[in-house]
């Protein structure tokens, strides 16, 4: 994909903004809430779990609650810690999550049934591209073309999605979903 020249930004982003056309503004007409991490460490799950979600409801599905807990759970069998956002790309690419109501919030441990395997391979991440860190010029490109990007925030030790962007004196301000709820970010 081809990066989109700098000296387009800001007129594609206040387009966007005044058209209201960024994933967000599409998963919020559609009623998909932003999701909660509530108290775990799985901040680096949530963010592509949503992915996921956004990416249904750009391509006309409706919208689903998945579980990133289930995902989570896997990958650190069972315990609360942080991760890697990458991995649980990868994870999510292979796997794929069920929705929520197979495998509910906060819930670190159980049982597996091959009904929610299944349920889990219908949600899977089917491409993806890992960006050079801290690379201006790719995510901007990417929110711009409606595609979420699952991202780090270091100074945060956290991982968010960025669903749109923000003109303001001249530069570029990432906007996220954040998963502690639409309060944050």
């Amino acid at each position: 994909k081809s990066l989109i020249p700098r000296s387009e930004w800001k007129e594609r982003i206040e387009e966007k903004t005044r058209k209201k056309t960024w994933v967000r503004d599409l998963c919020d007409r559609k009623g998909s809430a932003v999701k909660n991490q509530a108290s775990s460490s799985y901040c680096w799950i949530f963010a592509p779990v949503r992915g996921i979600e956004c990416r249904r409801i750009m391509q006309g599905d409706r919208p689903l609650n998945l579980s990133a807990f289930y995902a989570g759970s896997d990958i650190k069998r069972g315990r609360n810690e942080g991760g890697s956002g990458i991995v649980g790309v990868e994870y999510l690419a292979v796997h794929g999550t069920p929705v929520e109501t197979m495998w509910g919030h906060m819930k670190f441990s159980g049982q597996r049934t091959a009904a929610m395997v299944a349920n889990a391979a219908k949600h899977k991440i089917l491409t993806y591209d890992e960006m050079e860190p801290r690379n201006e010029d790719e995510y901007v490109t990417a929110v711009l073309g409606d595609d979420p990007v699952t991202a780090g925030v270091p100074a945060w030790g956290h991982e968010v999605l960025l669903t749109f962007l923000v003109w303001q004196d001249g530069e570029v301000l990432p906007g996220f979903d954040n998963s502690w709820d639409d309060d944050w970010g």
